[in-house]
């Protein structure tokens, strides 16, 4: 049962940066003549890398708050299965959600950088 519990969990981080990916390329190529018209007029890579990790942050953000709020609750059904470890266990929480907010930092750093590399000719000609 743990190994399935487990293998489910390392399959929900997995969509869960898969997901945070998709929805940040798809803001970054919306963007994309918003970007450009920046890098024409001087912006630095760094800054437009800086910008669309902010915005990551503020989706990121919420969502943790919300899903720390269902696992506490979720976590009286899951009581019969934990052995030597409670479910509300303040490191296990701490834990989960960090890794859980770097990897959903890291999905976000693939098209933040794809956006700092914009050619704003090409951009701006499509």
């Amino acid at each position: 049962m743990s190994a399935l519990l487990a293998t489910l969990a390392g399959l929900t981080v997995l969509l869960a940066g898969v997901g945070v990916f998709s929805v940040l390329a798809c803001i970054v190529a919306a963007r994309r003549p918003e970007l450009a018209i920046r890098v024409a007029l001087g912006a630095r890579p760094t800054a437009l890398v800086a910008a669309v990790m902010r915005n990551a942050a503020l989706m990121i953000g919420p969502g943790v708050l919300v899903g720390v709020a269902g696992a506490f609750i979720a976590a009286g059904s899951l009581n019969t299965l934990l052995f030597e470890v409670e479910p509300t266990d303040p490191i296990v929480f701490v834990g989960a959600t960090t890794a859980e907010v770097l990897v959903a930092l890291a999905a976000a750093y693939v098209p933040a950088r794809r956006a700092a590399g914009i050619d704003p000719v090409r951009a701006l000609k499509a």
